[in-house]
């Protein structure tokens, strides 16, 4: 059989209360006990005044009349008397020859000591006693009143003991009801926090915990949505280029083939190598771009800021053959900029610009990559492209390809800026075609810029 679980609020109450009546207990037991000692001493006083008043009225009588006059006085007051020599012992035999002994166990007796003269100058003891049950006038006493306090006591112990439980747990019953909404992931639950004591330091630490599971889920499902995003994209673009693979390996087959048996204008087997190592190299480039494709996924956000003046120099000089055989001028003015991106990324994105940049420049053109507002900026001359080419061109394999192309470089670019939330912008200027990227992932426009 299970036992019966109290909740928090109930328990505190039965505390509180049983608590509050244990100490209405424990102030009646001392109001009892100072109205039981204040009665013997107050009985005591007014003895010792009485006894003063009666050895007053009987100074100077004669010793017969005197022993007469203290018995008549003791038949008639409550209050008994006796006179006798100072030189006999019997204290101890007071109680019983005026019958005080048996009659309570509670009974309390009074002795006063006083001097008197009789007439006759001789000095006697007059001794006047007196009884009290004190245990009895103390009950009579704190039971006069004793209904009324209790009942006043144990109905302010009641009410006390609901408020202070009340309050106690009304911040627990309303963090409950806030943490219930947190099970559910509520992103507006949130618990107050205003106060200086425990409970207010809990609720603190338990939103500090919930925002930071809430980042976390909110991390994940970002990082799972960009997973799947990044896995859909390789889906498309491995059936995409698998597709493109085919044609020019058919034609390479054929070539071969046509070549290895000697038929018609394939006999000038120098040519058509030429030509079928210029399909191998394309086909080298686009399955790079399928290795490049499948590690997107794996890019990590980036720890450290990068400089791009050593890297961009390193990345010129592979095309440095080229650059001069079109008597280009390239130029770099970038300073000591730092861009925040993985140097794996970073190095494929401002690779390919700058192969593009070098490519489609016209003989004796200008490259100028500078930073202007916030930004890396790749200009370079050429011939412009319309609005219908530019989104044509970041398109997984464009329809208008070079004969050099692979279709890739501006796809890759575009998904890995998409990836760490860099924003970009591929425009017409003056002159020429400017690429400009955001140096920090921050939200904010990009305007083309106007090569100098």
């Amino acid at each position: 059989m299970s036992k019966m679980r109290l909740k928090l609020f109930p328990k505190i109450f039965i505390l509180t209360c049983s608590l509050m009546l244990a100490l209405v207990a424990v102030m009646h037991f001392i109001f009892y006990s100072h109205f039981y000692y204040s009665n013997i001493d107050n009985q005591e006083k007014l003895l010792q005044r009485q006894a003063g008043l009666i050895a007053q009225t009987f100074e100077g009588f004669d010793e017969d009349l005197l022993k007469q006059a203290v018995e008549a006085f003791s038949r008639n007051n409550t209050i008994k008397a006796l006179v006798r020599d100072p030189k006999e012992q019997k204290d101890a035999e007071l109680a019983t020859e005026f019958n005080f002994a048996g009659q309570s166990k509670s009974n309390y007796v009074f002795i006063v000591d006083r001097t008197i003269h009789t007439a006759a100058g001789k000095e006697l003891l007059l001794q006047v006693m007196s009884t009290e049950d004190v245990d009895m006038a103390a009950r009579d006493k704190s039971f006069s009143f004793l209904p009324y306090t209790l009942i006043a006591c144990v109905l302010f112990a009641l009410i006390t003991s609901y408020i202070y439980a009340k309050i106690v747990t009304s911040p627990i019953y309303r963090s409950m009801q806030v943490t219930k909404r947190m099970e559910e992931l509520d992103k507006s639950a949130y618990l107050p926090e205003n106060g200086q004591d425990e409970i207010a330091d809990l609720n603190r630490q338990i939103n500090s915990v919930y925002r930071k599971l809430l980042t976390t889920i909110s991390d994940l499902e970002q990082r799972n949505q960009e997973m799947l995003t990044l896995e859909k994209m390789k889906v498309n673009f491995l059936r995409s280029t698998s597709h493109e693979l085919k044609t020019p390996l058919a034609g390479l087959k054929v070539m071969l083939e046509n070549m290895l048996y000697d038929v018609g204008r394939y006999k000038d087997h120098k040519k058509y190598l030429q030509l079928s190592i210029a399909v191998v190299d394309r086909l080298h480039a686009m399955i790079r771009g399928i290795l490049v494709i499948s590690k997107l996924a794996e890019l990590k956000p980036p720890t450290e800021k990068l400089e791009l003046a050593p890297l961009l120099q390193e990345l010129v000089k592979e095309h440095e053959v080229l650059v001069q055989e079109k008597q280009l001028d390239l130029q770099i003015d970038v300073g000591d900029t730092c861009i925040y991106l993985p140097e794996i990324a970073c190095r494929q994105v401002l690779a390919n610009l700058i192969s593009n940049a070098v490519k489609y420049t016209l003989a004796q053109g200008k490259i100028r990559i500078y930073i202007a507002a916030g930004c890396l900026c790749v200009f370079n001359t050429c011939q412009p492209l319309s609005q219908e080419d530019i989104r044509d061109a970041f398109a997984l394999l464009p329809q208008k390809l070079s004969e050099h192309s692979t279709g890739l470089g501006l796809y890759l670019i575009r998904n890995i800026l998409q990836t760490y939330k860099i924003k970009y912008q591929f425009a017409e200027v003056e002159g020429g075609m400017c690429f400009s990227l955001q140096l920090k992932p921050e939200e904010r426009d990009i305007s083309s810029e106007k090569a100098v």
